[in-house]
């Protein structure tokens, strides 16, 4: 009896030690912590998280009262274990901010653009500093569009170091420019898409590799009795800089939305999406030879409605691993997928959630719930970690010049003061551990001390 008793102890104490090693959830993810807490009264969405190659990542995302209308982008910097507090780096009393997207170019800035009115605007800061409201660049405007919007953009930097930038046109098309020189000046914009009077064009995607881009995008009635009724999720590709597309491919119809497409080299294309309330999932499809053809749709959640695009990154290994917008995880390896499993922050309704891969090996994911508030949590896969980088000058090294009919861009005043920061400042030590690694080890490492202790106890007192 007195064994038994022992043996229950010992297997007790293990289990809290294993919590308290930092409290891991289901699969292996931490439990839910909370990065931002707003006031009563303001709501939180428009997430954009991304990694880089020194290590970090970084979320930008829309703070937003509704009484006054007063709009902020907040920031905040993950290092593996702990979050930079949020700071707001750009604010509009218009209430005019449409949601940003974030690129972490190899150079170690960070580029910012986003929907204001009129305008496609274009900002950016060392990453290191981007903390400081102050060190990021006086806003400016790389396009213009004819109706008043703040919709979703996308923006990345292929590994040429030219920038790619996807945005809608309200009641229009879904238009493409590029810059060659780092941001400095833009293409004339280009129609993707071909849409009749009567549909719009939202929440375009892009990705380039292999010297071809690709983008997604979903049109939907722009009459006002049925706006967002989603007609249908379309893809195109241009192989000569986006001077011209193919002609859209309709990936998926009716009551379907929010596409991603993620483009590696090697002619491979990932692409996903929603399907609304009716059809229902999320679902995800591959090219291997540049997209010009596809695999048949695999459905990878049974989850329903427009909660935005699913996230796509890759371990060391280049194991697949994605993040439905409301919540759910799974991965694989583009042919095979594991089960679905909700993540410590799932609640119903949540959209917008986020997940980038740090370093190669730790998963971090994040969501704002019910729009109020941001949280997150994280995972540490058993891979090798990527070696972190300092900044690199691109190869080959893009000489800046004026683009044929690029845009002059319209400096909006008043915002911030440009960085004269160095590229040099942006150092991490090789040495820096992931956050979520120390803890588990020592709650593992205790647990098994005490046991071995508790074992030796039991056989004393049995003699």
């Amino acid at each position: 009896m007195r064994i038994l008793q022992n043996l229950v102890f010992i297997f007790s104490l293990f289990i809290f030690l294993l919590d308290a090693g930092r409290g891991f959830a289901q699969g292996g993810w931490s439990t839910t912590e909370v990065l931002f807490a707003p006031e009563p009264g303001w709501k939180d969405l428009g997430t954009e998280l991304v990694a880089d190659r020194a290590g970090f990542a970084h979320l930008v995302w829309v703070h937003y009262e509704e009484d006054t209308r007063l709009t902020q982008f907040y920031y905040a910097r993950w290092d593996g274990s702990v979050w930079t507090v949020p700071v707001d780096i750009l604010v509009s009393a218009a209430g005019d901010i449409g949601w940003p997207a974030l690129v972490a170019a190899d150079d170690g800035r960070l580029h910012l653009f986003w929907y204001q009115g009129f305008y496609i605007c274009h900002a950016w800061a060392w990453s290191i500093k981007a903390d400081c409201a102050h060190c990021w660049s006086s806003p400016r405007v790389i396009a213009t569009v004819k109706e008043h919007w703040t919709a979703a953009l996308d923006a990345i930097q292929d590994e040429y170091g030219v920038f790619h930038v996807v945005y809608p046109q309200r009641g229009g098309d879904c238009y493409y420019i590029r810059s060659e020189d780092g941001g400095e000046t833009w293409s004339q914009p280009k129609a993707i898409s071909a849409v009749s009077w009567d549909v719009t064009t939202y929440l375009p995607k892009v990705s380039a590799a292999d010297g071809r881009i690709h983008v997604v995008w979903t049109e939907t009635q722009n009459l006002a009795s049925s706006f967002f009724s989603t007609l249908r999720v379309n893809y195109a590709y241009s192989s000569d800089s986006g001077t011209t597309w193919s002609l859209p491919l309709q990936i998926a119809g009716q009551k379907y939305s929010d596409g991603n497409v993620v483009a590696v080299k090697g002619g491979v294309v990932h692409l996903l999406w929603n399907g609304g309330v009716g059809p229902g999932g999320r679902y995800y499809m591959r090219s291997e030879d540049g997209g010009e053809t596809w695999s048949t749709p695999v459905r990878l959640s049974a989850l329903a409605g427009q909660a935005g695009y699913p996230s796509l990154a890759f371990d060391s290994t280049g194991k697949l691993h994605v993040c439905t917008a409301d919540g759910e995880y799974v991965s694989g390896d583009g042919y095979s997928w594991s089960l679905p499993v909700r993540l410590p922050f799932y609640q119903d309704l949540i959209e917008q959630s986020r997940l980038v891969v740090v370093r190669g090996k730790q998963l971090l994911a994040i969501s704002p719930r019910h729009f109020a508030g941001i949280y997150y949590v994280t995972k540490l896969l058993d891979v090798p970690a990527i070696q972190v980088v300092t900044p690199v000058a691109l190869t080959p090294v893009l000489t800046p010049s004026p683009m044929p009919g690029s845009v002059s861009e319209i400096v909006i005043p008043g915002i911030s003061s440009r960085n004269t920061g160095i590229a040099d400042e942006w150092v991490i030590a090789a040495d820096v551990q992931l956050g979520k690694e120390l803890p588990i080890i020592l709650g593992v490492g205790g647990a098994l001390v005490v046991v071995g202790c508790s074992i030796a106890i039991a056989k004393v007192r049995s003699k």
